[in-house]
Order: C-alpha cells, then structure tokens, then sequence
C-alpha cells in the first residue's frame, strides 16, 4: 500500500469529518447503503473487471467486498479517513490506498484503464463537479461502468420539508446540506441529466431505504428506542413500494 500527501485544495476536509462524524444517523444509514451496493453488484452483468477504483470510500469501503480478486485503487483525500482505512482494508499486492483526492491523483497518474469506478456518496459533495467527473470518465475504459450513490432530492422527508414550509422546493440545500460542505444535490432526473451531459449511458437506477424524517430525527428516535433494528429493516424492506421518493438514488452508467 502506498500513500502520497494530497495537494491543498478549496475544502476544508478537518472541518468536514469533524462534522461528519458529529451527522446523526449517518452512520446507520451507510450500512444499508452497503447491503444494497452488494445486492446490485450481485446481479449486474459487469464485464470485465480487472481494475477498479473507488473514491472517497468514508469508514465503508466497498470495491474489496465487490471484487476482492480485482486490483484496486482506493483514494481517502481525509488523511484520518485514510489512515482507518488503512488498518481496516487487508494488505495485499492487489489494494494501493492514496491520501489523494481525484484531482490531485490524475496530475500524478496518468491511469486510464479502470473498468470499474465507485462514486459512493461523493458526487454531491464535489466542489468543481464537471472537471472532476471529466477527469474520471477519462479515466474508465470504453464500455467501464461508473457506480454512483448520491442523498435522493425526491425523498420522502424532503417532500414534508415543502408541505411543511421548511423547504423551498426539494432541490433547495438543507441544513445538513450547508453544515457539510454539500453545494449539489439531485432527483433521478437531474442526475440523469448531469451524467448525459458526459455521453454517459444509465444502464441501472434504483432508490433505497425509505426515510419519513430528517437525519437528526431519525437518530432521535433510534436513540429513544422508538425505532429499534428491525424497524430499520422494515424501512428497508419496503423500497421497492416507495420508489422513487427513498433516500438514496443509486445509479450505474456506462462509457460509451
């Protein structure tokens, strides 16, 4: 495993985990976020998948549960994040983990041959979204697929959020939304849109994990016992029925 110091870039990533650690709720949600990547990756038709690289994989990395015979580059630019990373991801010749973010890493590998890229819960929190996505999808293989996973606009609390006058619209940026840094936010249209932009193909879309509340809510009520485990398995399990107004929107495209 190898590590490189990031350049300095416009966020500010010691503020970000701090807050981020501090989010209610997040960390519930990230193992549901986690079953259901396996749950797509199980049935989709992949192709070849040699080399994959994952951005921002957070305290959930994915792409070694997905592809742990694959060669994989997994970039952490929170050097905290990295490092638990780091002791967390078993240490093989086939997983380089970098304390880089995607910019800084293109400047210093020049690597276009990625058959598969995870995008888990980072698109919205880019701060120069076209460059970075450009500069990834130079990077994938024609026919490579790109996972990503972003927060749904369209969700269910969102939607009370605006009957209740809290929201604008549902696009608006939450309280959240502003605490981490989050300038982005999109429904399956928007999304659609922006990655068409880049002549991208959707070969899936799904939501998941139906959420009636806001994040501190929902930790306010899993810590007063008011929703236990297999209450959260039950909002799980109903996905299918609420879609497309879940709480995550993910999405598989593929490079033309």
């Amino acid at each position: 495993m190898n590590s490189e110091s990031p350049d300095l870039n416009s966020r500010d990533y010691p503020t970000y985990l701090r807050e981020f650690n501090a989010l209610p709720f997040e960390r519930i949600l990230e193992e549901f976020r986690k079953r259901k990547l396996l749950e797509i990756s199980a049935n989709f038709e992949w192709g070849l998948s040699e080399n994959i690289l994952e951005v921002g994989p957070g305290y959930n990395s994915i792409c070694s549960d997905i592809f742990p015979d694959s060669k994989k580059i997994i970039l952490e630019p929170s050097i905290e994040l990295y490092q638990h990373n780091r002791k967390i991801i078993p240490k093989d010749l086939r997983t380089d983990i970098f304390n880089l973010d995607i910019k800084s890493y293109s400047r210093l590998h020049n690597r276009l041959d990625f058959d598969i890229v995870f995008l888990s819960s980072v698109l919205h929190e880019f701060t120069d979204p076209i460059t970075e996505m450009q500069i990834l999808i130079r990077m994938i293989k024609s026919g490579g697929h790109l996972v990503i996973v972003v927060p749904n606009n369209e969700s269910i609390h969102r939607q009370f959020g605006v009957t209740m006058g809290i929201l604008k619209s549902t696009s608006s940026q939450t309280s959240t939304e502003k605490i981490m840094q989050q300038n982005n936010n999109y429904s399956i249209e928007s999304l659609t849109t922006f990655v068409n932009l880049f002549n991208l193909d959707v070969a899936y879309f799904d939501t998941s994990f139906v959420k009636p509340h806001t994040h501190s809510q929902m930790q306010n009520w899993s810590d007063l016992g008011e929703i236990n485990k297999e209450d959260l398995e039950y909002l799980y399990s109903l996905s299918p029925l609420f879609h497309p107004f879940n709480a995550e929107i993910f999405m598989i495209v593929t490079k033309k």
